[in-house]
C-alpha cells in the first residue's frame, strides 16, 4: 500500500528533483504544495535561526494542517567571502532569482576567492505518531562572475545559473535531473 508524501514546497525544480531521488521508493507517493488537494494551506514564517530548525517548522506545519506525512527543506547559499552571506536568508533577499543573482554578483565585486557551499537541511514528520528525522549535506562550489546564459528549464531556478562544479565542468543549471542529483546538495 501506497503512502502519499507531502513535498512541502511550491517550486517545481525543486519538487521535480526531490521526486526523481524518491521514485525507486515503490511504497511511496510524492505530491507538492501546488497540487490541488493543498492549495488552501497558507505558508509559514520561516522565523528560525537555523536551517534545521526552519526545515523542521515546515515540515511539522504543513503534516499538522494535512494529515500527512511531509518532508521539507531549508537550503541556503553560503558565500565565504562575504562572511557566508546570503545564508539562511538566500531566498528572502530579494524577491525574483534575477534580483537575488544580481544583489550577489554587486556584493562580490572585486572579490578574489568565488568559493561558495550550498547546505540544505531536511525535515520529515509524520503527524499520525509524531516522529521525525532531519539530516543535512553541502555541496562547494564557485560562484561565477555572471549567470551563464540558459533557457528556463527545470534545473534553472534560484542560483543554479551562478553556480559552478568545478569536478562537473558546469553550472547545476546546465545539467540534466540525473547528472544534478549526482552532485548535488539535495542528491
Amino acid at each position: 500500500m501506497k503512502r502519499t508524501l507531502l513535498i512541502a514546497t511550491t517550486n517545481k525544480g525543486k519538487l521535480r528533483e526531490i521526486q526523481y531521488g524518491l521514485e525507486s521508493l515503490p511504497f511511496i507517493e510524492c505530491i507538492g504544495l501546488s497540487d490541488p488537494v493543498e492549495s488552501d494551506v497558507a505558508a509559514p514564517d520561516e522565523t528560525e535561526s537555523t536551517l534545521h530548525a526552519n526545515a523542521y517548522l515546515k515540515a511539522v506545519y504543513y503534516a499538522n494542517r494535512t494529515g500527512m506525512l511531509t518532508l521539507a527543506d531549508d537550503t541556503g547559499l553560503f558565500i565565504g567571502q562575504l562572511n557566508g552571506w546570503p545564508g539562511i536568508e538566500s531566498a528572502r533577499i530579494a524577491d525574483t532569482d534575477e534580483e537575488r543573482i544580481d544583489k550577489i554578483l554587486k556584493k562580490m565585486k572585486g572579490l578574489t576567492s568565488r568559493a561558495a557551499e550550498f547546505r540544505i537541511a531536511l525535515a520529515i514528520y509524520d503527524p499520525k505518531n509524531q516522529t521525525s528525522f532531519t539530516c543535512s549535506a553541502t555541496k562547494e562550489g564557485l560562484i561565477l562572475d555572471a549567470p551563464i546564459e540558459q533557457e528556463h528549464t527545470l534545473q534553472n531556478f534560484g542560483y543554479t545559473r551562478l553556480f559552478y562544479v568545478p569536478e562537473a565542468g558546469k553550472t547545476f543549471a546546465e545539467m540534466d535531473i540525473k547528472e544534478k542529483n549526482t552532485y548535488s546538495h539535495r542528491g
